[in-house]
């Protein structure tokens, strides 16, 4: 009898605790950026072929800010950008073409070495910097732009795919710190969970599912 309490009692608190972990990474999906309310996010889903090209407009300036192209360089494939109104990406130090960065990545616009068309830049890949993939998957772009109070950093998320002709790229989104002079990490403010949070949601759903179904086949 003791032991069915004591069963009772510790399948009471697995259930209390999977369902704890399956609500915070429901509120991670419902309310993402919930932490740093000081960063908009846009929704764009936009392609772009080798021959055209996307415009950020973010000072609010009659010209756009940032323009940027697809293309192939040595076989890999390759964003390119154009820049203005005293903006900035970070680039691959050999080519000077855009660096694709992970998930995370520090996008620190307070920096004085790694900005620049020059070919300065800064990355958390372990490996190679600066190759963006060729199969759809995608990468962040690292930017900061000058609005009225100084440097706003922000990212853009960017899927590429390449074939032996040509190279396109969809704009899935992008967000900046309305801020001046705070960083960002790519990523940061999506409406796509983190890892962390997803794998919260998962566990949780997941170890409530078989826990009740234990329970009904003992009943």
């Amino acid at each position: 009898m003791n032991k069915n309490r004591k069963d009772s009692r510790q399948t009471a608190r697995l259930e209390k605790k999977l369902a704890a972990y399956a609500m915070a990474g429901a509120a991670a999906f419902v309310a993402p950026g919930i932490a740093k309310a000081d960063i908009t996010f846009v929704s764009v889903n936009q392609t772009v072929n080798e021959t055209g090209s996307y415009d950020f407009n973010l000072s609010g300036s009659s010209s756009d800010d940032i323009t940027i192209t697809a293309d192939q360089l040595n076989g890999y494939n390759q964003v390119y950008a154009s820049t203005a109104l005293g903006a900035e990406v970070l680039t691959d130090p050999l080519y000077g073409t855009v660096t694709a960065l992970a998930f995370g990545a520090l996008i620190d616009p307070t920096s004085s070495t790694n900005w620049g068309s020059g070919g300065k830049m800064a990355s958390s890949f372990s490996g190679e910097p600066g190759d963006w993939p060729s199969n759809g998957n995608s990468a962040y772009l690292g930017f900061y732009f000058v609005g009225p109070g100084g440097k706003q950093a922000g990212w853009a998320d960017i899927a590429t795919t390449a074939n032996s002709t040509a190279s396109s790229f969809e704009v899935l989104s992008y967000a900046y710190e309305t801020n001046p002079n705070i960083a960002i990490t790519a990523g940061e403010g999506s409406s796509v969970p983190e890892p962390s949070a997803l794998s919260l949601l998962v566990i949780g759903g997941a170890g409530l599912i078989a826990l009740r179904r234990r329970r009904a086949a003992n009943a």
